[in-house]
């Protein structure tokens, strides 16, 4: 049967009209959720003891169940409470009572958080299991779960969430400063609405619906969400708490550049550029930031832009995420391309740097020798003091996770290297050659084939079930011309060069005169 996502109350009245109407017992309900949760962790592999922490409410009565099938199937389990039984009531009340006549370990934890008792408990785990809370939960977990639900984040094994994350909201997918981030989640009847927000797949990790004997009749009358009903299957990617764009807008995505398109020439993100593109997120549309930043220089924008999605740097040879800072993707140079690279770089009179997925240790790009000569490559490493490494044997050893490369001039020798590298490196590479407004020179940028702001933009919005045609790109600078190209609708600002104007659809006003304010007026027309 084709599962649309339900909303948390549409799933409270299944489970209601399920036992009101169709006779079905709530026990005989969680019966089935809990064993279909055993059946599948023993699918994925049980290597070792299983760890079931959970709360007072009906997700804790799944695991219950889940304890005593796993148990009865002869594997090693241990329960972890955060409640007092005396809370525990209903159906979780009773399968509670079952659970502890079964000889099953089962441990409580105090009000108090309890980070060595939970650490040994947890040492050796094959898997975790999390049914703190249900899908009725909203906001931030309350002390002890919240200190509770980083520690089992941090633990060696993998968490398998029962329904949904705790600290996940059912309907929105916003995720809570303290949410499970879980390798895989079985939820049951159909997946939750939240589920298909656009960052929520980083807490929610593999889905697997789970049967719980509900009617096919009776899932089917629960009615449709405004998606559905709009005959939209991809709409469910939005954020749910945004409303649905008028028809008029058929765009989902926005894609920006920063420098010359996001920020003023003072480097300042105006009240009314940030007001617009909180409309067009309200509207529905996703914001994306594609940048040729590095990763570092990006992140002080999404506070105040509210960015929940990856992070596109370094003109697309690096996606992070911006939450815990996970590689999404980098590129990656064919091998033997880099050392030519370099070689050829050298060869010409310049001094090559490498950017590599550093962020975690500190820096962010590597060079051979900290007394460089060219001027131009001198006002960068002392703008950028302390963001990059030596390694003296980096021309003939590049580093591991290097994604891309620079060196540094004036524009006509700048130029001149992008010819000479395109010539020796036929098809190898993506070059380009811009100057950043922080900088005097010019930089000739140097990517593996193919990788560009468009092939990243391209591969999230694959992921989100965006089409090229519902999105719009805009940019600036040469590194943007491919987007801007492919997009459904490529923008130009107004101080856009030439060939940038040249690819466009249309054109903005300026990035000093809040241009993006204009871009949104379109879209949202």
């Amino acid at each position: 049967m084709d599962l649309r996502p339900i909303t948390r109350d549409e799933s409270r009245r299944i489970d209601r009209r399920a036992m009101d109407e169709y006779g079905i017992p709530g026990l005989v309900l969680m019966e089935n959720a809990g064993r279909g949760v055993a059946d599948v962790l023993e699918r994925l592999g049980i290597a070792g003891p299983v760890a079931i922490c959970c709360g007072k409410g009906n997700n804790a009565g799944d695991g219950f169940v889940v304890a005593r099938h796993l148990d009865l199937r002869g594997y090693a389990v241990r329960v972890l409470v955060w409640a007092d039984p005396a809370e525990m009531a209903g159906d979780a009340g009773v399968n509670f009572q079952i659970l502890a006549k079964s000889g099953v370990p089962i441990l409580f934890f105090g009000p108090q958080h309890q980070p060595e008792r939970l650490e040994a408990e947890l040492a050796g785990a094959a898997w975790i299991v999390d049914a703190l809370l249900g899908t009725g939960a909203r906001g931030e977990p309350r002390p002890p779960l919240d200190a509770v639900i980083d520690q089992l984040n941090a633990a060696a094994a993998p968490i398998l969430a029962i329904d949904l994350p705790s600290g996940l909201d059912c309907d929105t997918g916003q995720a809570a400063r303290h949410t499970i981030r879980a390798a895989h989640t079985c939820t049951f009847v159909a997946p939750k609405r939240g589920f298909g927000v656009l960052g929520a797949a980083a807490y929610t990790g593999q889905v697997h619906v789970v049967d719980i004997g509900a009617p096919r009749k009776l899932i089917r009358e629960v009615p449709a969400i405004q998606e559905a009903i709009a005959g939209d299957p991809a709409a469910v990617q939005r954020r749910p708490d945004r409303p649905v764009p008028s028809p008029m807008s058929r765009f989902r995505l926005l894609a920006i550049d920063i420098d010359g398109t996001l920020v003023n020439t003072r480097d300042e993100l105006t009240p009314a550029t940030l007001a617009a593109l909180d409309r067009a997120g309200r509207s529905g549309i996703q914001v994306v930031l594609a940048t040729g930043r590095r990763y570092s220089r990006t992140l002080h924008l999404v506070e105040p832009l509210g960015i929940d999605v990856p992070l596109v740097t370094a003109s697309g040879a690096l996606v992070k995420d911006p939450q815990d800072h996970r590689t999404l993707f980098r590129a990656e140079f064919e091998p033997g391309v880099l050392v030519r690279l370099l070689e050829v770089i050298v060869a010409c009179g310049y001094e090559p740097v490498l950017c590599g997925d550093t962020f975690l240790d500190g820096f962010d790009f590597y060079l051979a020798r900290p007394d460089v000569k060219g001027p131009e490559l001198g006002e960068y490493l002392r703008v950028n003091a302390d963001c990059g490494r030596v390694v003296p044997d980096m021309l003939v050893n590049p580093p591991a996770g290097v994604f891309a490369g620079f060196a540094m001039g004036t524009r006509p020798q700048m130029l001149q290297l992008q010819d000479v590298l395109e010539r020796e490196l036929p098809g190898r590479l993506t070059t380009h050659v811009l100057r950043s407004p922080k900088y005097t020179g010019f930089l000739c940028e140097v990517a593996p084939a193919g990788v560009t702001k468009w092939s990243a933009i391209r591969r999230l919005a694959g992921a989100w079930g965006i089409g090229d045609e519902a999105i719009c790109a805009v940019g600036d600078d040469v590194n943007d011309v491919p987007m801007i190209r492919a997009a459904g609708l490529g923008v130009a600002m107004g101080n856009a060069l030439p060939e940038v104007k040249a690819a466009a659809d249309r054109i903005a006003p300026s990035q000093d005169d809040d241009g993006l304010v204009q871009v949104v007026q379109w879209l949202l027309e």
